[in-house]
């Protein structure tokens, strides 16, 4: 007999929202590691390129913000916008190598 929507077959189990404790634990874990290491980090971060850097930052804003969903945006009568690009390039921040 299949479970209603909502019901689990253990009414008494985990409330919704409760936080699983092994995740916890592992949340702490990287907590105190980034806070005890923090200079290393930065150190370590200051040594790559500025090319490393973004894809450093690009890497892990997935796991600090929050992931967005795309949304379509038409206009009048669901005609489509033209969208502006706009690339600025700076000759004196190029790399070299």
């Amino acid at each position: 007999m299949p479970f209603k929507k909502g019901q689990s077959g253990n009414p008494k189990g985990r409330k919704a929202g409760t936080t699983n404790k092994s995740i916890e634990g592992i949340r702490k874990f990287y907590k105190d590691f980034l806070e005890k290491n923090v200079q290393g980090i930065q150190d370590n971060y200051d040594k790559l390129s500025q090319k490393e850097q973004l894809q450093f930052l690009l890497d892990i804003s997935e796991y600090v913000l929050p992931k967005l969903s795309r949304q379509e945006q038409t206009g009048k009568d669901g005609e489509a916008l033209p969208a502006p690009v706009i690339i600025r390039h700076d000759p004196t921040k190029q790399e070299t190598g």
